[in-house]
Formats: C-alpha cells, structure tokens, sequence
C-alpha cells in the first residue's frame, strides 16, 4: 500500500493474534518494518480460543425458530467461531472474510466500526450444567436478530387474526354479492313511442281506391 505505519493497542486480544490476524486480512506486510513476517509459530501452539457457554434462555428462544445459538446467521452452514470487536457480535470466520472483501470493514449486524476479532469456541447448552457464567450473559447482542424474527412473526399472527373475510368480502371473489339486475320499468320508459296508425286515413284511402 502507501507504506505508512499505523499503531493500535489491540484490547481484547494478545499482541502476536492481532499481528497473525491482521496479516491475514492484509492490514499491513511487515510489522517490524523488516522485508519479511516474524515467526509466530511457537506462540500460536499454546493458544486456545475464548469459550462461550449457551444459556438456557438463549436454547429456548432459538428453539422457537428451529434453530442453534451456534449456528452462523449469515449462512446457516457454519458454526461460530469467530467474535466482532467491539460490538460483540458472533459468526464464522468464512462469513466475515467475504463480509470484509464485499462490503465494508463494519459489522454486518450492527454496522458497528470492526476494530479486530478473536477466535471462540461456542458450547451447546446442556441442561446438566450450572448457572450461566459472566460470559454467557454479557453476550446478549447476539439475541437481537432472534428477538426481531420473534416480534414480526407475532405481529403475522396479529394481521391474520385481525383479517375478517365477511366484513371485507372484496377480499374474496366468492363472498361478493351479485349485480342488481336492470329495473325494466326504467328500460320501457326510455325505450322511443312508435307512431301509432291512423285508421281514419286508411278508411279514406280505401274508399278512393273502389
């Protein structure tokens, strides 16, 4: 690119997973301004990703639309694996690489401004364990979308409740009343007087005629 040097502390990642991620995105080529990448191999071995429990309010309400916490909402593939900085958001890692190319270096719930991400690792809900922990409840944000499909389906079923085909029969063609047949009093009235025959002429016009 231009070459120039931009330096951000990054908040809820190490230092060696922001420079492995951000080279991966293409933030920058050489960041110890060498003509080649540091190793960080060794530091990547001992690294586990961030662990996020499933609530049991967060089973229930996406059970409600036949679906997973762990499930990506952008395509419906994929489990989440990957946590938007820092808005909190959760999805895969293949749908944020085709989100970030496509579109813009935003949130593609939120559209919140991406400052990194991390890797997680998302856990199903199991009725055996306890209380969710801190984790669980502060990840609320992901709940929004759900809770916006919950609310339109609701207000579905308000709109067809509401719908009464009687009161409104030009909804449907059968419960339409038939047209008022012609009154035939009026059609006679406008229909033109035909001439009458003058029988006083005719009897006159015989008797010449004999």
């Amino acid at each position: 690119a231009d070459r120039s040097i931009l330096q951000t502390i990054p908040q809820k990642k190490s230092l060696f997973q922001a420079l492995v991620d951000g080279h991966k995105e293409g933030f920058y080529l050489y960041p110890d301004g060498k003509n080649m990448n540091p190793d960080l191999a060794e530091l990547m071995e001992g690294s586990t990703p961030n662990r996020i429990k499933v609530s049991q309010e967060q089973f229930e309400l996406y059970s409600q639309v036949e679906s997973t916490f762990q499930l990506c909402k952008i395509c419906a593939e994929n489990n989440k694996d990957v946590q938007i900085h820092p808005c909190g958001h959760l999805l895969c890692r293949e749908c944020l690489k085709s989100w970030q190319l496509s579109k813009s270096p935003t949130c593609p719930f939120c559209r919140q401004t991406i400052w990194g991400h991390e890797d997680v690792e998302v856990s199903p809900y199991s009725s055996k364990e306890g209380s969710p922990t801190a984790k669980d409840e502060s990840d609320e944000g992901d709940l929004e979308d759900v809770d916006l499909v919950l609310q339109q389906l609701m207000l579905m079923r308000q709109n067809q409740g509401r719908a009464d085909p009687v009161s409104s029969p030009d909804l449907d063609p059968v419960l339409q009343t038939p047209p008022v047949p012609p009154r035939l009093d009026l059609l006679q009235q406008r229909a033109p007087a035909l001439p009458l025959p003058d029988y006083q002429n005719l009897a006159s016009s015989s008797h010449w005629i004999k």
